[in-house]
């Protein structure tokens, strides 16, 4: 197989995981070692006097607002209208707000909205609105002012033109902290997972009330990992358990997500680690989709690591209802059949390989995050084919009838970064694309030119793991 050369001291499964006498990769370690830190220690705003206005017989009244406890940039509003009424608020740093939360679905007299996308330590105005019998109505302007952030967090620089949007994303430091990041590199969320498992992706879940990161357990991964959910205030903590939760997960329509998890097995006398696609309902049932040992025999050369597959990208086609998932270690992005099961095609990966690469070398070889969208692939590759020494960006141009794969762009930074591990990649509706130089603690966008017009760069010693980019916090 064309299996991906490693450069020295790249990581094993055995380094990624390791045992407690094993010398573990400088982010594991410095998630074991965890310093026991929480969220904002500010107790919140206070509940402000109430403040109605009416229109004709109708009154809009705001009872109060709090700021979380635990994460000191989101606030709850609480208000209340005569008649049953569906509303949001507005707000902004100044008295002319610019921002709005989304509208409510159902109407009612009591009504709490959570203010998201606040920067630390700054003054926001805003105002509840409210359509009624007596058409629009809107209470009186007031202030809030957020708390700082947890000195915990690592800082950010960031250079370059700003941009509308947010951008979430685990960073790895002391602590896995799922963050959210504005487009002046603010950041505006975040939250610390304290258990000294790994996180490797973090998202807003569909309903938009939450944020979901997966847990990869650092002492058992073969029969531990979860899937949490953190209310957008911090406050509300739950977890559904993913049996060999490995590095990637989406959350699916019907309400379950789909996982890569290890498959353990026993081959030739001896247990080797494989991957599977495996997905958890609500209610916690487990079952497995797809796995690698049903589609592919293992080589001589592939058994030379304990872990054959590591799988290590996962995302899902609902219209084609599909999922594609990364194999690192056989150079290869395989598409399967949520349904049946059945491995659609492979492209990469040397015999697997369904496809043709044109130029012939120009396939590539040590994949993590990609992207399929339109007729086209987007691969952030570590260990690229070409001349530089670095990470690169590739973008494929795919005939699905002939089954080709046509290099149209590749991007590589001017330091020409190498990451050794993780890497991310998302083409935007504008044309602009995000990269995470992951290891490297780097966030890049680019223009629809392909120029860089915006980074990002967490403190030494920081790193990022797997994100998305999101144009609202509201859905």
């Amino acid at each position: 197989m064309n299996e991906p050369t490693p450069s020295p001291g790249f990581l094993s499964s055995r380094a990624w995981f390791p045992s407690p006498h094993t010398r573990r990769p400088w982010f594991v370690l410095a998630a074991l070692m965890l310093s026991g830190c929480n969220g904002s220690d500010d107790t919140g705003a206070p509940t402000t006097d109430s403040d109605t206005e009416t229109t004709g017989d109708v009154g809009i009244d705001i009872v109060g607002f709090s700021l979380s406890d635990i994460v000191p940039t989101v606030a709850t509003v609480t208000w209340t209208t005569d008649e049953p009424a569906t509303g949001h608020i507005e707000y902004g740093q100044t008295s002319s707000h610019g921002s709005v939360t989304a509208t409510e679905t159902e109407p009612g007299t009591e009504h709490e909205t959570v203010l998201l996308g606040l920067k630390a330590g700054m003054q926001y105005h805003f105002q509840a609105v409210a359509e009624t019998t007596a058409g629009t109505i809107r209470s009186q302007d007031q202030v809030l002012t957020t708390g700082p952030l947890s000195s915990e967090l690592l800082s950010f620089t960031q250079q370059g033109t700003p941009f509308d949007g947010y951008y979430m994303v685990p960073v790895i430091g002391s602590v896995f902290s799922p963050v959210i990041i504005d487009g002046d590199g603010d950041v505006v969320w975040y939250y610390f997972d304290e258990s000294g498992d790994l996180v490797f992706r973090s998202s807003i879940a569909e309903d938009g009330s939450a944020v979901l990161y997966n847990k990869i357990s650092s002492t058992d991964r073969v029969d531990d990992g979860a899937i949490v959910r953190v209310s957008m205030d911090g406050t509300q903590v739950s977890e559904i358990k993913t049996p060999g939760m490995s590095f990637d997960f989406v959350e699916l329509e019907d309400g379950s997500f789909g996982y890569i998890s290890l498959d353990v097995r026993d081959y030739q006398g001896h247990g080797y680690w494989g991957d599977a696609i495996r997905e958890v309902s609500p209610d916690g049932t487990i079952r497995t989709v797809w796995s690698a040992w049903d589609s592919f025999t293992p080589t001589k050369e592939d058994l030379k690591q304990n872990y054959w597959t590591h799988a290590n990208a996962l995302d899902y086609d609902p219209d084609a209802g599909v999922y594609y998932v990364s194999l690192f270690f056989m150079g290869c992005i395989v598409c399967v059949d949520r349904e049946t099961g059945e491995l659609l095609w492979t492209i990469g990966g040397g015999d697997a390989n369904d496809f043709t690469f044109e130029p012939e070398e120009s396939a590539f070889v040590g994949q993590h995050q990609f992207q399929f969208f339109d007729d086209r692939l987007l691969v952030f590759d570590n260990y690229s084919y070409t001349d530089w020494n670095g990470s690169a960006v590739l973008e494929y141009v795919l005939d699905m009838d002939d089954m080709t794969a046509t290099l149209d762009w590749t991007y590589v930074q001017q330091d020409n970064v190498n990451v050794y591990a993780l890497g991310d990649v998302h083409r935007l509706e504008d044309g602009s694309t995000f990269i995470a130089w992951a290891t490297a603690g780097q966030l890049e966008r680019l223009d629809a030119q392909g120029q860089s017009s915006w980074s990002l760069s967490v403190q030494v010693g920081g790193g990022l793991a797997y994100g998305s980019f999101y144009d609202t916090l509201y859905n």
